[in-house]
């Protein structure tokens, strides 16, 4: 995996590269080649810096045109850049802002999700993923019925508990979004209450959360470790 920021730009063998973010399904922050390259382009791709800009889109290894209108920088390379880049920061605060990071073996590591300011905010949050309202549970599987795993495993034990402790049936997996909605409320009802909690199975700053317990939720292959 490349350790290069998005953006960042190197030449190899006379041929220049971006970092670029994919899409989840991919491993992140990958090499793309630039067209057009760096070398030997036209001033129309020299900006008033006197330097070549990366679309602003983070999946688009394009330099940017300089722009037509004085004082007007521009960001996106076309004008479907623009319009994609702007569908995703829609579509990221359409659900409360909430947005996903996944690891290279495509595992759910860390979500970005507000808490709502009350206990009923926090519940009507809650029960509206474990109910499967709104955008479907990506941690949906054959095992879940195809539905958010904390229904069948609220508690977020993990696979190897599920067998020991002979909860029945397949192992349906466990959700960092239940998890994390679950905590959430938690926080918010003790709160109301003038009493302070911890949380039971995220941890996190701000927004963003993680599973507290996360080599044990996520454990890595043989021979390979956390940066």
């Amino acid at each position: 995996m490349h350790h290069l920021p998005v953006g960042e730009t190197f030449e190899v063998d006379g041929t220049w590269y971006v970092i670029v973010e994919l899409d989840r399904k991919s491993a992140p922050n990958q090499a793309q080649r630039i067209s057009p390259r760096p070398q030997g382009i036209g001033d129309e791709y020299i900006h008033s810096d006197g330097l070549t800009h990366v679309c602003k889109n983070r999946r688009c290894p394009n330099l940017v045109p300089r722009s037509k209108n004085t004082g007007v920088p521009r960001l996106y390379c076309c004008g479907y850049c623009s319009k994609i880049t702007a569908q995703r920061k829609h579509n990221a605060t359409r659900d409360g802002g909430r947005s996903l990071s996944y690891d290279p073996l495509n595992r759910l590591y860390a979500v970005v999700l507000r808490r709502a300011k009350t206990k009923k905010g926090a519940w009507k949050a809650f029960m509206a993923h474990s109910d499967g309202l709104g955008d479907r549970c990506p941690e949906a599987n054959e095992n879940s019925n195809f539905k958010c795993p904390g229904a069948h495993n609220p508690h977020s034990h993990t696979g190897e508990y599920w067998e020991r402790a002979h909860q029945g049936g397949p192992y349906p997996g466990a959700c960092l979004i239940y998890a994390t909605l679950k905590d959430h409320y938690r926080v918010c009802f003790y709160e109301e209450a003038g009493m302070k909690t911890d949380r039971h199975y995220t941890a996190g700053h701000g927004e963003r959360w993680h599973w507290k317990d996360e080599e044990i939720m996520l454990p890595l292959p043989e021979g390979v470790v956390r940066a």
